[in-house]
């Protein structure tokens, strides 16, 4: 999505904790083609790619991390563990400007913020928001062996929920 934004534009990655946004750059840096990266800082975190588009990777575990920016693309992992206030009073509005767009995955933790914003891809009405739900066991990468082996250890209803992404919960 990044190459597709305008040239000079800005892109957020955005985790719960530092220790998530490690993961989401470890991410980018494995699938993005090197040709598309013209520079990697890691002190700043951030990635710059070709047409001088920058990403930043932010950590939304305090106020205000992500207030001040006009960002075109921003990929939102495990929001259900943000705080509900970092999307909707600083991350939604800094996609304004740009009439930006947001990716969020993650493991569904009940009928939360996420939730909301899940639902509204599944409603026909919503057309700028598009919403998928995948099991584990459609994972090419996991052996549905180990996930079997896996339910035998843990309560039904944290499997429906890690397992086969249905949304459990209050």
């Amino acid at each position: 999505m990044m190459t597709q934004a305008p040239s000079r534009s800005v892109g957020f990655c955005v985790a719960p904790t530092y220790w998530h946004t490690e993961k989401q750059w470890k991410e980018i840096l494995y699938y993005c083609p090197r040709e598309l990266i013209t520079e990697i800082n890691i002190s700043k975190h951030r990635i710059t790619m070709i047409g001088e588009r920058q990403i930043y990777f932010k950590s939304a575990d305090g106020p205000d991390t992500m207030r001040g920016e006009a960002v075109s693309v921003a990929w939102v992992d495990e929001h259900n563990q943000i705080n509900e206030d970092r999307w909707t009073m600083e991350l939604r509005p800094s996609l304004m400007d740009t009439h930006g767009k947001a990716i969020f995955t993650g493991t569904p933790k009940g009928k939360n913020w996420g939730f909301q914003l899940f639902t509204r891809g599944l409603d026909p009405t919503q057309t700028d928001y598009k919403s998928f739900a995948f099991s584990s066991y459609t994972n090419p990468y996991l052996d549905p062996k180990e996930i079997d082996e896996f339910k035998r250890d843990m309560p039904e209803l944290a499997y429906r929920q890690e397992i086969l992404r249905i949304v459990t919960g209050k």
